[in-house]
């Protein structure tokens, strides 16, 4: 039986996630604040904040500005 690649989490860092976390949650707390849904779009607000901030502690220090 041939071995499928289902593209799973070998190719994928910790990085990599929370940079989609930042994004997306940034794009959906906008969307929500949008549609007058403050109190959905304040803990996606938390989580862009919390993975922006893993992302900058974890910058090497040639890409801080």
């Amino acid at each position: 039986m041939p071995k499928h690649d289902t593209g799973g989490w070998d190719d994928i860092n910790a990085e990599d996630v929370a940079v989609y976390i930042r994004d997306v949650a940034e794009q959906l707390a906008n969307m929500a604040r949008l549609m007058g849904l403050q109190q959905v779009a304040d803990p996606l607000e938390q989580a862009h904040r919390a993975a922006a901030a893993l992302l900058q502690e974890n910058a090497a220090p040639e890409d801080a500005a």
